[in-house]
């Protein structure tokens, strides 16, 4: 959802370092979370391409606007 939640804030993908900031882990940690998420087809992204993740599944727009900190 934090992805979700980002775009919607932001209008744009985060980068895999906001994605560290937020969930306060290493940059091979945030890498092997994108990469299950992509293996498990949650999202997709474009090779080579800066902050072209987008979100696979559907998500109600109340998932979206609920927050906490642990946001998966």
């Amino acid at each position: 959802m934090f992805i979700a939640k980002y775009i919607a804030r932001f209008g744009r993908p985060p980068a895999e370092s906001d994605i560290q900031r937020h969930f306060l882990v290493s940059a091979p940690s945030v890498n092997q979370m994108m990469q299950m998420l992509e293996r498990r087809k949650f999202i997709t992204r474009q090779s080579g391409v800066p902050r072209s993740v987008r979100v696979c599944i559907e998500l109600s727009p109340s998932m979206v606007r609920r927050g906490s900190r642990d946001d998966a």
